[in-house]
């Protein structure tokens, strides 16, 4: 597992213990992948990594010139992972945010509404279990309130198939890519208030 792209290319970073079977982190060929679709937009955006696992997908990020990460996570184990490779980082220590909640109970909302610049997260990772019930309601916590920055960009994965195929409500789902087993839904958000303009 290591930094593919910006200036920390090549970089290993830690990944979970062989013992843990809780954290999936996404294959390289499929961080590759993602980034390419992004291209420069990850520059000088304000990140949230969800489900963030090992926080590979935000440490890429913060490689390519992301200007802030916010990791969430709710597995201690995960956490001390995350912590270990932003310490990797050649530029990644200040510029990120790790919090510690359980997503299935409390309000992501509420949590979150400190953690945002004034114009919201710019690109969100959301990776959660595989065949999960998370990611409509996610989906619609992060459209819902002041979270999100007008066209950001969301990317959603999950297993193959098993991605909502119809687009989010205030999301452009603009393409599903897969790769193997896994599936990328790359969405983009479209504020209501643009959205209403004449």
């Amino acid at each position: 597992m290591r930094i593919i792209g910006g200036v920390d290319k090549g970089r290993r970073l830690h990944p979970p213990p062989a013992t843990c079977t809780a954290i999936r982190p996404t294959a390289d060929r499929v961080k590759e992948a993602l980034f390419a679709i992004i291209g420069d937009f990850v520059r000088d955006a304000v990140v949230l990594d969800l489900f963030a696992g090992t926080g590979a997908l935000g440490c890429e990020a913060l490689s390519r010139g992301a200007r802030h990460v916010h990791f969430i996570d709710n597995d201690v184990q995960a956490l001390n992972i995350i912590y270990r490779n932003i310490d990797l980082m050649t530029r990644g220590t200040e510029r990120t945010t790790v919090t510690k909640f359980d997503l299935r109970r409390r309000s992501l909302a509420k949590k979150l509404a400190t953690a945002t610049s004034d114009q919201g997260f710019n690109l969100v990772f959301i990776d959660p279990p595989y065949r999960g019930t998370f990611i409509e309601p996610l989906m619609n916590t992060l459209a819902d309130g002041s979270l999100l920055a007008n066209e950001a960009w969301v990317i959603v994965e999950e297993e193959k198939q098993h991605l909502p195929q119809k687009p989010f409500t205030n999301f452009s789902q603009t393409q599903i890519r897969r790769y193997g087993d896994t599936e990328l839904g790359i969405c983009r958000f479209i504020s209501p208030q643009q959205e209403n303009r004449p």
